[in-house]
């Protein structure tokens, strides 16, 4: 009797998962599937043109996949130029694979085309992942009709949310055949870094304050510390583009710092809750003038992370002299001090393993964009334990923001009531604070948990 396994007369699955640019949640989502498909014999791949995840520490405890990605330009930062290039390799590889099914982001760009046409030709199950919506830009009939066209090749939808199902059901996908939850990040990463951030920070404060009060009086330096929980600051993280609306934000928040000033001067309270800071996390094209914006308005610049703070008297001279745009550092008293409420922090872009500290250590996130297909800096935000206050052009807020309970929403069309929820928030934040952490989480868990992109794939290869 011999001995070598019997064949499995079950046909192996093997599904490839394909992003242009793979990014950190995209090995959540890999990840996700992998777990999704754990006991069906099913292999997992993701694939991607070139890797933009940063630096990433292997100590990093961020969610991976088992199996590497495979990348398909590993020297390239940009994009190769020749869509004929990149489709040969697209197809070079998947003829290695040879993939029962492909989940294909998008179906725009040259490599979502190769994989498709790869499906076609090969009778392999085309699943398009999308979160675009139709409000998300100006339509055209004829580009819809072509757009409707390149839609029903595909075999079902993986989309962001209500909205971006409603898009392809128009385009002509069926209810049926459309699964939400492709908008997620690994929200345990984000909760649990920024709760030991937190707890780190706190016990830090404490000790400091058992111990009293250890500098010198006379010294000028106890004038420029903070702590990093006080004053809080407004949180937002963009690309610097138009859309983004960061100058809308910045308006805002320039009139909120005047009302505040001028409420807390006309208040008989001894000890009024200071305003906010804003940290502006993120760069673009626009960090020029959205910089000189901040200064025409009168508000105070730093180019750095808020709780950066200078080490010694002549470094913090020397950053208000250039930062501040001041002519004399010398000039500045504790009452003209940048690091006082009504700061702009620009902190840049920062990598992943720096993201959960900007998230523990702010009030509130706000995402003021015009348009705005998702968001996941939202789903970060909510994971961190935030509450979040929402442009209704954000699209993660028809699926994540319940009012009075998970955050607001803010009306980014109107100056007068876009600073007016900016202070109303600030002010009731102490009251709020405490229930809106487990909140944001548990509303996250329900309706975008990281999970929800493998449980919707393997429902999708179904149908």
């Amino acid at each position: 009797m011999s001995n070598s396994p019997v064949p499995s007369s079950r046909p192996v699955y093997r599904l490839v998962i394909h992003f242009t640019h793979l990014r950190p949640y995209h090995l959540a989502r890999i990840r996700s599937a992998e777990d999704a498909y754990a006991h069906s014999g099913t292999s997992v791949h993701g694939l991607a043109l070139i890797d933009s995840t940063g630096p990433l520490p292997p100590e990093l405890p961020i969610s991976r996949p088992s199996t590497p990605p495979l990348i398909l330009f590993p020297e390239c930062s940009s994009l190769p130029a020749s869509s004929r290039r990149i489709s040969r390799e697209v197809f070079r590889v998947l003829d290695q694979l040879r993939p029962t099914a492909i989940a294909i982001c998008g179906y725009a760009t040259p490599d979502a085309r190769a994989c498709l046409r790869w499906c076609r030709r090969h009778g392999a199950k085309a699943i398009l992942m999308t979160e675009t919506r139709e409000c998300d830009g100006s339509r055209v009939w004829w580009k819809e009709w072509i757009k409707s066209r390149i839609v029903r090749r595909f075999d079902s939808a993986l989309c962001g949310g209500p909205e971006s199902r409603a898009y392809l059901e128009k385009l002509g996908m069926p209810a049926d055949r459309i699964a939400e939850g492709y908008d997620v990040v690994d929200n345990d990463y984000f909760a649990r870094e920024s709760d030991r951030i937190r707890a780190e920070e706190g016990d830090r404060e404490q000790e400091t304050g058992d111990r009293g009060q250890e500098t010198d009086s006379s010294s000028q330096l106890s004038a420029f510390q903070f702590s990093a929980f006080t004053p809080k600051y407004f949180l937002a993280s963009n690309r610097f583009i138009p859309r983004k609306n960061v100058s809308g934000l910045i308006e805002a928040y320039a009139s909120y710092i005047q009302k505040s000033k001028i409420g807390n001067h006309q208040s008989s309270i001894v000890n009024p809750s200071p305003p906010w800071n804003l940290c502006l996390l993120g760069d673009g094209e626009l960090k020029p003038s959205l910089i000189a914006q901040c200064h025409r308005l009168g508000l105070q610049v730093i180019e750095k992370a808020p709780w950066e703070v200078p080490s010694s008297q002549s470094e913090i001279n020397n950053q208000l002299s250039s930062i501040v745009n001041q002519p004399s550092a010398s000039s500045l008293t504790t009452d003209t001090c940048p690091l006082t409420p009504g700061i702009v922090f620009f902190p840049g872009w920062r990598p992943h393993a720096e993201l959960p500290r900007f998230y523990a250590h702010a009030g509130a996130f706000v995402h003021p964009a015009i348009t705005e297909p998702w968001g996941l800096v939202v789903n970060e935000a909510m994971a961190s334990g935030l509450p979040v206050l929402l442009s209704p052009g954000t699209g993660a807020a028809a699926t994540l923001l319940v009012s009075g309970l998970t955050g607001e929403s803010i009306d980014v069309q109107s100056l007068e009531n876009f600073s007016n929820s900016l202070k109303t928030f600030a002010g009731n934040h102490t009251t709020a604070a405490r229930n809106t952490t487990q909140a944001a989480r548990a509303v996250l868990a329900e309706r975008s948990p990281t999970s929800g992109f493998g449980s919707a794939l393997v429902k999708l290869s179904r149908v």
